[in-house]
């Protein structure tokens, strides 16, 4: 099967989102409020800081199968893991496409589209 790696670090973490955009779903429909209460409870818990951001790490390989233009994505061989809990690449290793960046904006926008309009 086909396996896409998303990095958090440096890749994924472009996807931070303060609660005004989270408080953009309140009310188009359960989807949305499910996401909206998701994020609300979340910045509550944290005691509302101004300077809150939450990544949505989960939106990043459906945007990315909607709209693989957001991505630059490159194949690679598959890492292995070693004893030493890092990796390291064999070229004799099947490949698997790496995702090297993602657009935030354009995947925002898709993604609350989408989850507004419940489909």
């Amino acid at each position: 099967a086909p396996l896409l790696l998303c990095p958090a670090f440096n890749v994924v973490c472009a996807l931070g989102a303060r609660i005004g955009l989270i408080r953009e779903l309140k009310g188009h429909n359960p989807a949305a409020e499910y996401v909206y209460n998701l994020g609300e409870g979340y910045f509550k818990g944290a005691g509302e800081p101004s300077d809150w951001l939450r990544i949505l790490w989960d939106i990043a390989a459906p945007a990315i199968i909607d709209n693989p233009a957001c991505a630059e994505i490159e194949i690679i061989t598959a890492p292995v893991f070693t004893d030493s809990k890092t990796y390291a690449f064999d070229s004799t290793r099947h490949q698997i496409m790496m995702l090297n960046s993602i657009d935030r904006e354009t995947t925002y926008n898709r993604a609350w589209e989408v989850i507004k309009r419940g489909k």
